[in-house]
């Protein structure tokens, strides 16, 4: 139990945090000072999804397969496994998560005009995704199941949570 807990839990939750201090150190000054700034501008309204609506194409369809990979991605890990559905929700999901991660390369605010550590994130995605329909395949549902939920958690999870970064967009969709 321990041994789970400490495997799903605790150590992602710790390299979640390692990973977003490092990328915060990373951040140009001037982008900080912005996020900073937009702590003291927070009130409560319903989102504003005009705001993604004014966005570049390649933000509107990153948004889109991220939201979608999302629910997606829980779906597949709350329902049943090994059936028709899965396998068949399982090729979309890992579709969504190729086209979240291709399109993040065309997505260079944080730190402008340059990749940033969360682009290492899509880099890994990359590799990943394709490695989850290939351990099914392989029936390895040991390493099928722990790469896909590692690669939900990072993919989705710890890049997600970037998106809502004082100054960020889903900051001030939701924020600001």
């Amino acid at each position: 139990m321990i041994r789970k807990l400490l495997q799903h839990f605790i150590l992602p939750t710790l390299i979640t945090v390692a990973i977003i201090y490092f990328a915060l150190r990373g951040i140009d000054s001037g982008v900080k000072d912005s996020m900073i700034a937009s702590f003291g501008n927070v009130r409560s309204h319903a989102p504003n999804l005009a705001l993604v609506m004014l966005q570049p194409t390649a933000i509107q369809i990153h948004l889109t397969a991220a939201l979608l990979a999302f629910i997606l991605g829980l779906v597949q890990i709350l329902g049943p496994k090994g059936k028709m559905p899965h396998r068949i929700l399982g090729w979309v999901w890992v579709g969504l998560m190729l086209v979240t991660a291709i399109s993040s390369f065309f997505i260079k605010s944080i730190n402008p005009g340059h990749f940033s550590l969360i682009h290492a994130l899509s880099g890994w995605t990359v590799v990943v995704a394709p490695m989850v329909i290939y351990w099914a395949r392989k029936h390895d549902i040991k390493r099928h199941r722990s790469t896909a939920i590692g690669l939900f958690m990072g993919g989705l999870i710890i890049a997600g949570a970037f998106t809502f970064l004082p100054g960020r967009l889903m900051w001030r969709v939701f924020f600001g």
